[in-house]
């Protein structure tokens, strides 16, 4: 009888590999796994990089409710994820919110606050073949909206991961399905620290445009 590996038991043995090739490694990925598949529609959320400060993981940061700075940006991701638009959510609620969730960072090496796309650009075509494997982990579990936070991170993975994946444009956030036989989309979206109205009604219009049975 075959037994199905874990989801962060396939991260872990990815990232044990990873590690030897970036300095200053910061772990990501699914930030509670039983949450997560508990979902009828997952919601991964890719960022540029990391920048957690001389942290090693994102994940223990999420579940802790990201108690430093969850207001600046995670709790805009909380208000996305609930539909509450103007709600302060404690850290005990942001880590059952962001536990639902899994987040990608493309750059894993701790960075800084103000991103060079031109040198992201080249650690994700350094990086392809992990990034993609990442990627592979949740896309086995359908259907699941990839939230690219940020512009120019969905053409980033377009040409850089999947190669000439096509990206709709004609719908209200553009967005690209890699594989035509399954519900796997990668939808154009704002980083959580846009300063901009209306992003929650925006976030709630996705599974509207997107063809996904649940």
């Amino acid at each position: 009888m075959s037994v199905s590996i874990s989801i962060v038991a396939k991260e872990n043995e990815l990232f044990e590999r990873w590690r030897k090739t970036t300095a200053n490694f910061v772990v990501d990925g699914v930030v509670n796994e039983e949450a997560f598949l508990k979902e009828s529609c997952r919601f991964v959320f890719i960022l540029k990089e990391a920048n957690q400060m001389g942290k090693t993981s994102l994940i223990d940061f999420l579940k802790n409710g990201a108690p430093k700075n969850g207001g600046h940006t995670w709790n805009p991701v909380c208000r996305w994820l609930t539909g509450e638009s103007s709600r302060v959510f404690s850290p005990k609620e942001r880590s059952t919110i962001l536990g639902k969730i899994a987040i990608v960072n493309l750059k894993k090496e701790d960075g800084g606050s103000v991103t060079n796309l031109a040198k992201l650009r080249q650690v994700v075509a350094k990086d392809r073949d992990y990034i993609k494997t990442q990627l592979s982990f949740y896309s086995e579990f359908v259907p699941v909206i990839f939230i690219c936070c940020g512009p120019g991170l969905l053409s980033m993975i377009r040409d850089n991961v999947f190669n000439q994946t096509v990206i709709q444009r004609d719908s209200p956030l553009p967005f690209m399905k890699p594989f035509a036989d399954r519900e796997v989309y990668f939808v154009a979206f704002y980083h959580p620290n846009a300063k901009m109205a209306g992003l929650v009604e925006k976030f709630n219009s996705i599974r509207t445009f997107l063809p996904i049975k649940v």
